[in-house]
Parts: C-alpha cells; structure tokens; sequence
C-alpha cells in the first residue's frame, strides 16, 4: 500500500570550526516550498552544503556564491520537464 502526501521533514544544523580553523567558512540553505503544495510537487526539497576549503583564500566567499548560484538555479527553475536548466 502506497500512502501519498507531503513528507514532513525536521532540519537542523550545527557547525565547527574544528582544530585548525578560527572561523568557519561553510555555507548552507534549504528550501522547502511546504506552503506551496504544487511547486514542492514539481521542484522538490532543496538542501545544499558547500565546504568551505579552510585554508584557501577566501573559502567562505566560494562556498557563499556556491550555494548562492544553486539557490537561484532552484528558485528560477519552473520544475517543468521542458524548463531552461542553464544555470
């Protein structure tokens, strides 16, 4: 038997900076359309996790713009079969 309906999902996060590091330089987001029955339908959840690479120049603004660009690939994206997926 198959139930259908709308998966209620808990989500929380923690982080650290572990031995090395005196700032964090990871990024996260979700995007949960719950409110929107028809476009969590289509799209879908969308959790993301960038790493920022400790130690690099600037790792929190890679990690930053990368969950940035695939948060607006996500809200751009109509979920239809035919949809642009340039991002």
């Amino acid at each position: 038997m198959v139930k259908s309906g709308i998966t209620k999902v808990k989500l929380g996060s923690s982080t650290d900076t572990g031995n090395e590091r005196s700032h964090n330089e990871d990024s996260l987001s979700w995007l949960d359309p719950v409110d929107d029955p028809e476009a969590l339908s289509r799209k879908g959840r969308l959790y993301v996790v960038a790493d920022g690479m400790g130690g690099y120049a600037a790792g929190e603004v890679a990690s930053k713009i990368a969950v940035e660009t695939i948060v607006a690939a996500y809200e751009r994206d109509t979920g239809s079969a035919d949809a642009d997926t340039d991002v």
